[in-house]
């Protein structure tokens, strides 16, 4: 991006509320930017760039959208099985 900060400054703020139905993301992170980037261009209907300078981006979408998960569980068979199968590097398996 050009503009260095550091670890600690690239931040992302989730912004929404309950009475409308639109939620935001204010983030310098380059990952979450270039994912959001192309949710954009996939889904112009929904998903909008709204503010853009250096280092950060603020899009909109419906806050339905908007998800905080648990991560999954998987049983020890279950991580032998994706050791097997090569899916080591995509899923984290702490043995």
């Amino acid at each position: 991006m050009g503009y260095e900060l550091s670890n600690e400054e690239r931040e992302t703020i989730i912004n929404y509320n309950d009475e409308e139905k639109i939620g935001s993301v204010y983030t310098c992170d380059e990952k979450l930017i270039k994912q959001l980037d192309e949710f954009c261009k996939k889904r112009p209907d929904l998903y909008k760039l709204i503010e853009k300078d250096l280092p950060s981006k603020t899009y909109t979408f419906p806050k339905k959208y908007i998800s905080i998960r648990l991560p999954k569980v998987l049983s020890q068979k279950q991580k032998e099985h994706l050791l097997e199968v090569g899916f080591r590097k995509k899923v984290k398996i702490n043995l």
